[in-house]
């Protein structure tokens, strides 16, 4: 299948897209899919996981704010005959409140970095009610124990445009045990960039390691 067009590699967002598809490919490995599958994509983007999911599951919904990126999204779909996929372009707590029970398996995929604290409660609280009683959430994001993440908030190197909640593992569980989630695994992750991933076996030095987890994939169910 057709994911992405030859033709577009020499734009530039043929490399953010990319970028994107290694980010998320090497997730897919530690989740159990279902053909019966109806899953949700929070924060979607231009629909990068879909491209990735689509045979593995009965439904795919992507919900994103703007409008931009959805029309994205919503082009490579048909470019490639995906038919078991819709794309909404609105707010997250809008789409959820007549969702409920209704997913089996959530994703928000590098996107709780960009919302504070209370926004985080808010939103995953809403999304939590549109799974299923036995549904599960993945969240993938930076580690804030990541040590270029502490050179970020300490000013010695730039920070990334919108990450306004850089958190480490102990502050996402506390965040989601206050929406009643009992049943966190995180796993940690090697940066999704090859020349900062080399320095990934410096995260099993006792003490130490923590500086070296670049990434958290999160499994709440």
């Amino acid at each position: 299948m057709k994911i992405i067009s030859n033709q577009d590699i020499t734009n530039p967002s043929y490399h953010i897209y990319k970028n994107q598809k290694k980010r998320l490919t090497r997730l897919i490995k530690y989740i159990d899919f279902n053909k019966e599958d109806r899953v949700a994509d929070f924060a979607c983007g231009n629909g990068v996981l879909l491209d990735l999911i689509y045979n593995k599951v009965f439904s795919y919904d992507g919900i994103d704010f703007s409008e931009d990126f959805i029309q994205l999204a919503k082009k490579r779909k048909e470019e490639n005959g995906i038919n078991n996929a819709k794309f909404y372009s609105m707010d997250i707590l809008e789409f959820c409140k007549d969702k409920i029970g209704v997913y089996d398996k959530a994703f928000a995929m590098d996107f709780s970095e960009h919302i504070s604290d209370d926004e985080f409660v808010s939103i995953f609280r809403s999304i939590k009610r549109t799974l299923k009683d036995n549904g599960k959430l993945y969240i993938h994001t930076p580690n804030g124990d990541y040590l270029l993440e502490i050179f970020k908030k300490l000013g010695l190197m730039k920070k990334d445009k919108g990450h306004i909640g850089i958190r480490n593992d102990e502050q996402y569980i506390y965040l989601l045990r206050k929406i009643d989630n009992k049943n966190i695994k995180i796993k940690y992750l090697a940066h999704y960039l090859s020349y900062l991933s080399i320095f990934h076996f410096l995260s099993y030095i006792p003490f130490f390691g923590k500086y070296f987890k670049a990434r958290l994939f999160i499994e709440c169910s």
